[in-house]
């Protein structure tokens, strides 16, 4: 380009006429047609989790016009049928695979890097298998549930040498950093009382009856949910009783492995 805009007297010269066709045919091509690297050198990328964090941050991954979502996974078949819809509305095609069990996702080998947006006790289990998987990852935030969990990823992310990044972007907002310079400078006086404001439910959920209240002593049990097969395949005895729902199981890297019962998206 700059040899070009340079050689006023050559006949290949980048003319301001020539950069002001160039801009019409721009101005009326859609974006997908002209801004987006070629397919080799876009970011492939699964999105694991339709919930609470899950649809908006896949929304920012597709906005990218060196990203290219091709596979979401859910357990639950509204949520994952929601993902792969909005995927597929985004690009015009109908490429986004849908997967409900994790597993099948990571197994891909033409897939660089993930989203992992499920709840906490998950976040462990997925992370280092897809770390070992080679995928780049975006988690979301708490990193874990515990330090050793927390460990867990590190090792798998340094073990592997992919990129991780948490979910916790408000952190390099510069609104929060001001704010955090304001107050450790004292420039609103000595803090002598933080309140903290937190959401109540879960609103990724509205459409879904409220789960019933633990039973008071003396009252029968709420019924049991269905057990979820994919879910669990593999994960929790299927002998398991109501009582030991809770129960979980350790793995060889010190990750807790969740129960059938703690199960949902994310």
């Amino acid at each position: 380009m700059k040899s070009k805009l340079a050689g006023s007297g050559s006949s290949s010269a980048f003319t301001r006429r020539n950069f002001l066709k160039a801009a019409g045919v721009a101005a009326i091509m859609p974006a997908s047609s002209w801004a987006r690297p070629a397919a080799s050198d876009r970011i492939t990328l699964g999105v694991i989790g339709w919930g609470m964090m899950g649809p908006g941050n896949t929304k920012v991954f597709l906005d990218q016009p060196d990203c290219q979502v091709v596979a979401a996974c859910d357990i639950e078949s509204n949520h994952l049928r929601a993902a792969v819809d909005t995927v597929n509305s985004r690009y015009g095609n109908k490429d986004c695979k849908a997967y409900h069990d994790y597993r099948e996702l990571l197994a891909r080998d033409d897939i660089d890097a993930v989203m992992i947006a499920v709840p906490d006790h998950w976040h462990a289990l997925l992370a280092t298998e897809a770390a070992n998987r080679k995928k780049d990852i975006y988690g979301e935030k708490p990193l874990a549930r515990t330090i050793v969990e927390q460990q867990a990823i590190v090792k798998a992310v340094q073990q592997n040498g992919i990129i991780w990044q948490t979910g916790s972007w408000q952190r390099s907002l510069p609104s929060f950093h001001k704010a955090a310079e304001i107050v450790r400078n004292g420039l609103i006086g000595d803090v002598m009382r933080v309140e903290v404001g937190l959401p109540g439910g879960h609103h990724d959920f509205p459409a879904q009856p409220r789960s019933s209240p633990v039973p008071r002593p003396g009252t029968s049990p709420s019924p049991s949910r269905p057990r979820n097969s994919t879910l669990t395949a593999g994960l929790a005895p299927q002998s398991q009783s109501p009582t030991s729902k809770r129960a979980s199981t350790r793995t060889g890297a010190g990750i807790t492995t969740p129960a059938a019962a703690n199960c949902s998206t994310g």
